[in-house]
């Protein structure tokens, strides 16, 4: 596999405009041009026991507690005389902060507290993680249920839970927007924040942390660091601020036309 050498440093700092969860639907910008809208529901939270699980108010036979996420990104357009980069894909990377991390050894051993790539699994145990690549859903997961090709829609799920036994905990997830090309290459369009809270024992009740949710464009916090500390994924990955667009080749050849007749008629 070939590895692209070039990096252009990403600020995660970048920019810092905020929507408010009323957004049905809020645009998502590379640059000064909306490329799509992303929107989120079902942040809820959610109890349960064994694998059954409830939103609502927590029941005395619930022995776990957490919360929901879904959220879509809808692709619409590139700017004028502009084409989506060759090969490109629209992903999500997740970062998970808790302060109770993952522990079994079958899996990674215990997960960093301050910050892991989700899903915290084992590239090697043959549980569908083998591709050693940051993204949230795998490569086939990505294909075949969560990325339509036909309406160009990029879709997210998941189902944060801890025991009660665990209290009290807290729980983080930063979900990031990427597109990604060539060789490992990521370029961070936003990220949402959302998570949850559960009391100490005898109450474990859980309550939403945020409350409400917000779209941030730009990078979470440290992501570029803790993708690349984790040895799993390599160390060839590619933080880059250019966008998901290039041009399209007719407007290249257009614009070569045009600088050589510039040129030309400077010179005459």
């Amino acid at each position: 596999m070939m590895k692209i050498r070039y990096r252009v440093l990403f600020a995660c700092v970048a920019i810092s405009l905020r929507f408010s969860i009323a957004a049905l639907a809020v645009p998502v910008k590379c640059g000064d041009h909306t490329l799509g809208n992303i929107s989120w529901s079902d942040y809820e939270v959610r109890y349960g026991f064994g694998k059954t699980g409830h939103t609502g108010e927590r029941q005395d036979t619930d022995t776990w507690g957490g919360a929901n996420l879904d959220a879509s990104f809808t692709f619409d357009s590139c700017p004028p005389d502009m084409e989506l980069r060759p090969g490109l894909e629209f992903r999500w990377i997740q970062i998970i902060t808790t302060t109770d991390p993952p522990t079994d050894p079958c899996e990674r051993g215990t997960a960093p507290t301050d910050g892991y790539v989700d899903p915290w699994v084992n590239p090697n145990t043959g549980w569908g993680w083998e591709d050693h690549e940051p993204f949230y859903w795998t490569d086939d997961q990505w294909e075949n249920n969560y990325w339509n090709a036909d309406t160009k829609t990029l879709t997210f799920a998941d189902r944060s839970r801890r025991s009660f036994s665990n209290a009290p905990v807290e729980w983080e997830a930063a979900l990031n927007l990427v597109c990604t090309w060539e060789t490992n290459i990521i370029h961070v369009l936003g990220h949402l924040i959302w998570g949850w809270d559960m009391a100490d024992q005898p109450n474990p009740d859980v309550t939403l942390d945020p409350a409400t949710l917000s779209w941030t464009a730009g990078a979470s916090a440290n992501l570029e660091t803790i993708v690349c500390k984790e040895t799993e994924f390599g160390d060839d990955w590619t933080f880059t601020d250019e966008c998901c667009c290039i041009p399209e080749p007719g407007t290249v050849v257009l614009l070569g036309f045009g600088g050589l007749a510039l040129i030309r008629r400077r010179r005459g």
